[in-house]
C-alpha cells in the first residue's frame, strides 16, 4: 500500500537532488555509510520488537482507533488553522 507512491516520492526527491544540489559536497566515507546502515538496521530492529511487544499489552481494536485518530489529529488542526 506505500510502496508506490514512496518509490515515485523517492525517484523525484533523487532528481531534485541532482539537479539543485551540490554534488561535489557529499562525501561517502566508511563511517558515514556505517552508521546510515546501523541506524537502518537496529533502527528497523528496535521499532518491530516494540510493536509487536505493544501488540501483545494491546488489543487489535484500540491499537488501530488510537493509529487512525492519531495520523489525522495533526492534518486536522493544521486545515483549521488555515
Amino acid at each position: 500500500m506505500n510502496l508506490v507512491p514512496m518509490a515515485i516520492s523517492a525517484v523525484g526527491f533523487i532528481l531534485l537532488g541532482i539537479f539543485f544540489e551540490d554534488l561535489s559536497a557529499n562525501k561517502f566515507d566508511l563511517a558515514g555509510v556505517g552508521s546510515v546502515v546501523y541506524l537502518g538496521v537496529f533502527g528497523s530492529i528496535v521499532a518491530f520488537t516494540s510493536y509487536y511487544w505493544l501488540l501483545k499489552r494491546v488489543s487489535v481494536l484500540n491499537d488501530v482507533t488510537r493509529r487512525f485518530y492519531n495520523s489525522h489529529t495533526c492534518p486536522s488542526a493544521w486545515v483549521g488553522i488555515l
